[in-house]
């Protein structure tokens, strides 16, 4: 309790010495100055400063107050405190107004250089004629990247090859859930050797042969491989783990995917270089169908250099020239007019491959079975999640190329011929034998239907199919290329049309007699014939014979009938 009104007693003593206080500076003529927080508020070393002259100015009116001694001492002592702090803030003040002379003169620098920008994209458009959007407007997809290494090796999933140049995902284990042939694709970017020697001569990595002759490094793993190729497919098991058993197996499939990959690598460099100088240089948004058919100068091209090709500059220049030639023009004109050749698109599936269209059509469909076969048929009529189904009875127009109709309609009859007229492809695995005898082997490589889904292991060769072959196999028919394809198809599409036309003069035929005999049931006279009799004469070639312009005349001989006299 005591205490409490000690406590009490020296509040009211503190209140009375601030009055007092107030009252002698109010009397003196002095006035606290007040600090301007909501206009200092934003510079901290103001608002330092007005607390240090505060301070000052409530030392100095104490001195007056009390007197000297003692306290003038301590007045002034805090009043050259007060000067020094002064100067380190007049210090850090003129570093501060430094940074920010700093800081507006580069965003000056900045605000020029985006003007200047915009002048230049606003003069480019004018130049090329596009709209007033700026290249910023256009949206471009980066590149792919891989997965962040180390992966836990119980992490990486399990795979299994399947197939030509496909694999079988038997674990996901939780590490990542990428393709491997997408992941083969980016280490064959992430390893590529720019110009090398192959066969005496010194190119840019065209092929994955020319990975086999590139030496390899020592990586940060203290890791060195016999040639960037094998480097490119031992690190495919840095995301992946192989199923036991099948690490020979997957060594050639690797192999196989990686040959395509790289061509494809090139392929899709041109495509995008064109799609990278369109959106970012002239604000124009090109896909990749429309950019197929156009071209860039060597110097266009060279502004576009890929992030795998950025460490190979010389590399990157020989390619563009090779683009820019006219012996490469003239090759991909006449590739391009084969390929316009073909009805139709060559498939639906995408980039999956035919097992990966098979799970996801059984998963559209409730779970519905879907062979080998019927994937490869209904890949050719649609995608794997719309309403696509195989039936045997289709017609070429079902499916989007009709060759793939006689393909398939070739390979059931000869399976029905091998294993009799119950069999029924849409249950059954794709037959090596059968696929070997109706395709004449291999054609560049590639399997008479469903290539990637086939595997070469196990499939004989044709050397094997003639060596084991009897009277009683079905012969090996030779295959057809691609012009006696086109020559087929137009033969096909010609009896179609005349069909057509027969069938349309029949319905026209009935429809006049019907005609005529109405006119006549009212009294009209019939109307003149709908088809008039022509003149043979009309048709007829002169200057030569009558058994000429007419073989089945009756001065020509029959066919049965020998134009030699008899002995």
């Amino acid at each position: 309790m005591e205490r409490l009104l000690a406590g009490l007693l020296l509040g009211f003593l503190l209140l009375a010495l601030v009055d007092g206080m107030a009252s002698q500076l109010k009397s003196q003529g002095a006035s606290i100055p007040k600090v301007a927080l909501s206009l200092e508020r934003w510079n901290p070393v103001l608002l330092h400063r007005r607390v240090s002259e505060l301070e000052a100015t409530n030392a100095g009116c104490w001195t007056k107050m009390v007197g000297g001694g003692t306290r003038t001492r301590r007045g002034r002592r805090s009043t050259r405190r007060t000067e020094e702090e002064a100067q380190q803030d007049d210090v850090v003040q003129q570093q501060v107004e430094q940074q920010a002379a700093v800081d507006a003169a580069q965003q000056d620098d900045d605000d020029a250089a985006q003007q200047d920008d915009d002048d230049d994209d606003a003069a480019q458009q004018d130049v090329s004629g596009s709209g007033s959007s700026g290249s910023r407007s256009i949206y471009l997809r980066g590149p792919a990247s891989l997965p962040k290494r180390p992966i836990l090796r119980d992490r990486r999933p399990l795979i299994r090859p399947d197939g030509e140049r496909s694999w079988m995902v038997l674990e996901t284990a939780g590490g990542h859930d990428r393709n491997p042939n997408g992941i083969l694709g980016l280490l064959c970017r992430e390893h590529f050797p720019g110009l090398v020697e192959y066969a005496g001569v010194t190119s840019p990595a065209y092929t994955f042969d020319h990975y086999a002759v590139a030496p390899d490094a020592v990586d940060r793993d203290d890791r060195q491989f016999n040639n960037k190729a094998e480097r490119v497919k031992q690190e495919l098991w840095d995301f992946f783990r192989c199923d036991a058993g099948y690490e020979a197996r997957a060594d050639v499939v690797s192999t196989t995917c990686c040959k395509k990959l790289v061509v494809d690598m090139h392929y899709e460099a041109r495509i995008q270089a064109i799609i990278t100088y369109h959106g970012s240089v002239l604000g124009e948004k090109v896909n990749k169908k429309d950019a197929r058919t156009m071209s860039l100068t060597p110097d266009q091209y060279l502004q576009m250099i890929p992030h795998w090709c950025a460490a190979h500059p010389v590399c990157w220049d020989k390619m563009v020239h090779r683009w820019c030639s006219a012996e490469w023009d003239e090759a991909h004109n006449a590739s391009r007019e084969r390929r316009l050749l073909m009805q139709g698109p060559s498939h639906h599936q995408g980039s999956r491959s035919l097992g990966k269209y098979a799970e996801a059509w059984s998963a559209a469909h409730g779970g519905a079975p879907c062979s080998t076969f019927s994937a490869y048929a209904m890949a050719h009529k649609g995608k794997a999640t719309s309403d696509v189904t195989y039936n045997p009875d289709d017609g070429p127009e079902a499916y989007t190329n009709p060759a793939i109709h006689s393909r398939l309609s070739e390979y059931t009859a000869m399976a029905k011929e091998v294993y009799g007229p119950d069999y029924d492809p849409r249950t059954e695995d794709i037959d090596g034998d059968v696929l070997m005898r109706v395709g004449g082997g291999k054609r560049h490589g590639r399997y008479w239907i469903a290539d990637g889904a086939i595997d070469s292991s196990s499939t004989p060769t044709l050397s094997q199919v003639r060596a084991r072959s009897t009277s009683a196999s079905p012969a090996i028919r030779p295959r057809q290329d691609s012009s006696q394809h086109r020559i087929q198809q137009l033969q096909t599409q010609l009896d179609d049309e005349r069909r057509q036309r027969e069938e349309l003069k029949k319905r026209m035929a009935e429809m006049f007699a019907y005609m005529q005999s109405l006119g006549a049931a009212q009294g009209h006279a019939p109307p003149p014939p709908l088809f008039p009799a022509t003149d043979p004469a009309e048709f007829t070639t002169p200057g030569q014979s009558t058994a000429s312009n007419n073989p089945h005349s009756s001065s020509s001989p029959s066919p049965n009938q020998s134009r030699c006299p008899p002995r």
